[in-house]
């Protein structure tokens, strides 16, 4: 199980690629210029929002090879787009699409590790996806890999890396701002000091304030601790004696933390 700080830097990266779905900038990769007569008629039938008519298609090119449609089928089968919803499906097929050397594909079995959804949760083989996209021209990749570098997850924590794979996401159109070209390890850090919930400090709970806890949950069960006073008179102690003596406790009349965990009360 990991870190606390470890879950909110996994957070703020997720939050990073919010706008990240595994189809995000899937254009500029489609091959569109050879694609097969199945996988063009499947774009027109699934930016139609026909997916029932899309995904035989895709799956028709997809079979053939072709490592986009094979993208597009995970993500259907994963979707329950124009099929049923079939985890282990698109998972298969999204490997395919990925061991083709389909960046998206590539990308999204990062996200995939990154998360935990439906892998082992390992953040270095995340790093390693997300840079084997990024060398593919990948921007998500590339904005993925440069915040898993600013704050060391899964990979060495470096700030001139950071820094050129943001630049790098900059020149593929996404919107990186100044600072985090400058300081990315300043600028997570206080994102993550704002992230992280602080510790609420427990309330000082009084030692009369405790007895009547007692006094009204022995009340409560049928014994007669007297007045809810928060004072240790004789009616307090008989009482106690007697739920000790029920509850197969030492009988002393002491609040002892045994009887407290029999009473269930806290503090």
């Amino acid at each position: 199980m990991f870190s606390k700080k470890t879950h909110w830097v996994l957070v703020v990266i997720c939050s990073f690629l919010l706008f990240s779905g595994c189809r995000t900038v899937v254009s500029d990769f489609r091959q569109s210029i050879s694609s097969p007569r199945a996988e063009l008629q499947a774009d027109e039938a699934y930016e139609s929002a026909d997916y029932a008519k899309a995904f035989p298609l895709y799956l028709e090119a997809a079979q053939a090879g072709r490592s986009y449609s094979q993208f597009m089928v995970a993500n259907m089968y994963l979707q329950g787009e124009g099929t049923r919803e079939d985890e282990n499906a698109g998972f298969e097929w999204m490997r395919r699409a990925a061991e083709g050397g389909y960046p998206p594909a590539i990308y999204c079995l990062g996200v995939f590790s990154l998360t935990g959804y439906g892998v082992e949760q390992d953040f270095t083989a995340a790093a390693g996806y997300f840079e084997k996209a990024a060398l593919q021209e990948h921007g998500l990749a590339m904005l993925a890999l440069g915040t898993m570098r600013a704050v060391g997850l899964g990979v060495e924590k470096d700030s001139r890396e950071a820094v050129r794979w943001f630049r790098l996401a900059k020149a593929h159109g996404f919107l990186i701002e100044d600072e985090l070209l400058a300081e990315p390890e300043r600028v997570f850090e206080i994102v993550l000091n704002e992230q992280i919930p602080q510790e609420m400090p427990r309330p000082v709970i009084s030692p009369e304030e405790q007895l009547r806890r007692v006094q009204q949950r022995l009340s409560e069960l049928g014994y007669d601790p007297g007045p809810v006073d928060g004072l240790m008179g004789p009616s307090t102690r008989r009482a106690i004696g007697a739920f000790q003596k029920d509850a197969g406790l030492p009988v002393n009349g002491q609040v002892t933390d045994d009887t407290k965990r029999k009473l269930n009360v806290t503090f």
